[in-house]
């Protein structure tokens, strides 16, 4: 048996396939399994993924009709071998030593091996889920997860989640988490941020996108049930944030919704920012939505700017 199954979800990635496929089979830990999903591709993806499967054993393919990229990841994970499982996409690339790194802090006591982090520490579940309500290591690439914490539920995500997949997944996989997550500060992952196709870039997400993210988020967290007063705090400063998002985005947002209520009751609990405060304060008052809603359009404006200042250098 492989010591590591890396799944890689392939749709209409031609032109970075290749180079994907080939950071892993040049891998300096031989011993694993490259599994290449195919979902319902209608380029050349499908015809490079079965010539890899020719050229080498290791190399596992499934064609499948087209179901997003969560199922591609589960049908990968479905008929891995290996115990431990990694997820890379198609368009990026990894360090040649980036699965031998990662192998090496395998333990017994250890569930969830995460790189790219900004510190070196081991935590449980209640202190990792902290690190994903303040954005910070949100993707499913970079790490190595047990196999049996990837069952149905973890993996099932609703399709209607184009952008946020990887986070509900990381959230519903935590309440899996029996043992330990080992946090590293390697860099081995290579991101492609030049994919024109990216969902990132051409998702449009909406008031009701929104609310449905919250809703699933809300249900995962009564399943896990938080019992350290961070994780709350954390999750409470989340919502604060999507809530001024929402705001900043002039969103139809329904101030007497049993969310925004519930939050503002428990926000009375806890000391907040200013910044916090006047989003809270917003659901009562008008005019501070107005500084929200500034404040959105110029971020976007400077992000716009700095993208076409990259372009001419």
């Amino acid at each position: 048996m492989s010591k590591i199954s890396v799944v890689v979800p392939v749709y209409n990635v031609q032109e970075y396939l290749e180079s994907c496929i080939n950071s892993i089979l040049v891998q300096t830990l031989s011993d694993i399994q490259i599994i290449l999903v195919d979902d319902g591709s209608k380029d050349n993806s499908g015809e490079i993924c079965d010539v890899y499967q020719k050229k080498d054993k290791r190399v596992k393919v499934i064609h499948q009709e087209n179901g997003g990229v969560m199922k591609a990841r589960a049908a990968g994970v479905y008929i891995a071998s290996s115990d431990w499982i990694c997820f890379v996409d198609a368009d990026d690339t990894i360090a040649p030593d980036a699965l031998e790194c990662m192998y090496s802090y395998v333990a017994n006591d250890i569930d969830i091996v995460v790189f790219e982090s900004q510190t070196d520490i081991i935590c449980n579940v209640q202190e990792y889920i902290q690190l994903l309500f303040k954005f910070q290591l949100l993707a499913l690439w970079g790490k190595l997860y047990r196999r049996d914490l990837l069952n149905k539920y973890a993996l099932s995500i609703p399709p209607q989640f184009k952008v946020g997949e990887d986070f509900i997944c990381q959230l519903r996989i935590l309440c899996m988490v029996k043992r330990k997550i080992q946090l590293c500060s390697e860099k081995k992952y290579i991101y492609n941020t030049n994919n024109p196709n990216s969902v990132q870039k051409s998702h449009q997400k909406s008031y009701e996108y929104e609310m449905a993210v919250l809703n699933e988020v809300a249900d995962i967290m009564e399943r896990m049930q938080l019992n350290e007063e961070q994780a709350k705090i954390a999750y409470l400063k989340w919502r604060i944030i999507y809530l001024g998002g929402m705001i900043g985005l002039r969103y139809p947002v329904d101030y007497k919704c049993k969310w925004i209520t519930q939050l503002e009751k428990e926000c009375n609990n806890y000391s907040l920012s200013s910044k916090e405060r006047l989003t809270i304060d917003a659901i009562h008052i008008p005019f501070f939505r107005l500084f929200l809603i500034v404040e959105k359009y110029l971020k976007k404006e400077a992000r716009n700017l700095i993208n076409r200042i990259k372009e001419y250098i």
